[in-house]
């Protein structure tokens, strides 16, 4: 315990560091003086909504597989936001599988399958707000173009999870059959997770879900664009609420 902690504070004080290192500190603290906490609350407090939505679309996402509580749910997508904080490529995608599985004892490949899900639908909700953006403001054609062909892939990848889904014994005999040369022990061990994956994406074929998953969603992005907006009205930064749909835009476009 006492070696964790160690590395944990070690890691802690390094990242730290890197975070903080060439902040004029002057220019720092003036900026805190100017700053009007009675928006921060709001920034904050809509903030956290938008988290804890995405841990109540989860739990719809993940119901075919097991049925958690919010509790679980939460404290693996807290986790997963620290580590995308701290970690590139969103490393946090994994830990958030990894620590939902060995908590709840659940398959880590199936519940991987649901994030793999749940970014799916986050591209489309970018896209629309994306859209949003290029339909109020102008924008550059390398931007319109990089939508159409962001939505086309997603399309194409959403169209496969479902036949995943849908046609769930050819597709798994079919891979079967494509591994046969590979070594027994390794492609036993990878049928038994894409097996696994695809028990995961079980919520696409239930339509009573898609209504709350939906609404859910609205509620997670609308969130995170007020957060933003009361951000920046906290800082004196007096901007309209489109450019915190942009700025939400441009930060996923970058991840």
């Amino acid at each position: 315990m006492k070696r964790k902690l160690l590395v944990g504070v070690t890691f802690s004080a390094l990242f730290l560091y890197l975070a903080l290192r060439g902040i004029k500190w002057d220019e720092f603290a003036d900026a805190f003086a100017r700053t009007n906490y009675w928006y921060l609350a709001p920034s904050v407090f809509f903030t956290m909504l938008g988290h804890f939505s995405r841990s109540i679309r989860w739990k719809y996402m993940i119901a075919p597989v097991k049925r958690i509580s919010i509790s679980s749910l939460w404290s693996a997508t807290a986790i997963a936001f620290m580590a995308n904080n701290l970690f590139p490529a969103r490393v946090g995608e994994f830990v958030r599988a990894y620590a939902i599985g060995r908590t709840e004892n659940v398959s880590k490949s199936a519940s991987f399958a649901t994030i793999v899900f749940e970014r799916v639908i986050d591209v489309f909700v970018l896209i629309i707000l994306l859209l949003y953006c290029l339909l109020t403001i102008e924008g550059p054609a390398w931007l319109t173009r990089s939508a159409i062909i962001l939505m086309l892939f997603n399309v194409g990848l959403l169209a496969l999870l479902y036949i995943m889904v849908r046609s769930r014994d050819w597709f798994l005999r079919t891979v079967r059959r494509a591994t046969g040369r590979l070594p027994q022990r390794f492609r036993e061990r990878l049928f038994y997770s894409l097996e696994a994956f695809v028990d995961g994406l079980g919520v696409m074929t239930d339509l009573r879900a898609a209504i709350p998953i939906a609404l859910y969603s609205l509620v997670v992005w609308g969130s995170a664009v007020l957060g933003v907006y009361y951000a920046a009205v906290a800082l004196g930064i007096g901007v309209p609420i489109l450019a915190s749909v942009t700025l939400i835009v441009i930060y996923l476009w970058g991840r």
